[in-house]
């Protein structure tokens, strides 16, 4: 589908501008890191209290800090994406990767590991020791 978008013009603009009014009104409003407190605030006296909880009360912590990070440092990518300061294609990205958001501190593996595998499955991001590359995907 994403290819039909971009094969043409008007589609592609339409589809800029919808990513641009959802990073404007979900992130640089502010909303997304105000909401993601009042679900952390909701969440952690049960993680706090519960016996048998998936993760540590740390580690639920560490986890909601790197989801906030990851989700802000996506809607940077995604922003300079879309006003030409970081390459929005393939092409761009493989020539240019200067312009990328550093996100190299990431572990994914901070937000919880699941482990649902074998080959062909999904695998974690702890057991293969990859951190997160800098962000600069085509959106």
């Amino acid at each position: 589908m994403a290819a039909w978008i971009f094969e043409n013009e008007e589609y592609t603009a339409l589809y800029h501008q919808c990513y641009a009014e959802f990073v404007e009104t979900f992130f640089e409003s502010g909303y997304f890191e105000e909401m993601l407190e009042e679900t952390i605030a909701l969440i952690a006296p049960f993680v706090e209290k519960d016996p048998t909880a998936f993760c540590s009360y740390e580690e639920f912590l560490a986890g909601a800090e790197t989801l906030r990070q990851f989700c802000l440092l996506r809607a940077e990518s995604v922003s300079g994406q879309l006003q030409g300061t970081i390459p929005s294609t393939l092409e761009g990205q493989e020539a240019d990767k200067t312009a990328f958001v550093d996100a190299s501190h990431i572990s994914l593996s901070d937000m919880g590991v699941f482990s649902g595998g074998g080959p062909g499955g999904r695998h974690s991001d702890a057991a293969s020791g990859v951190r997160t590359p800098a962000f600069g995907d085509r959106f």
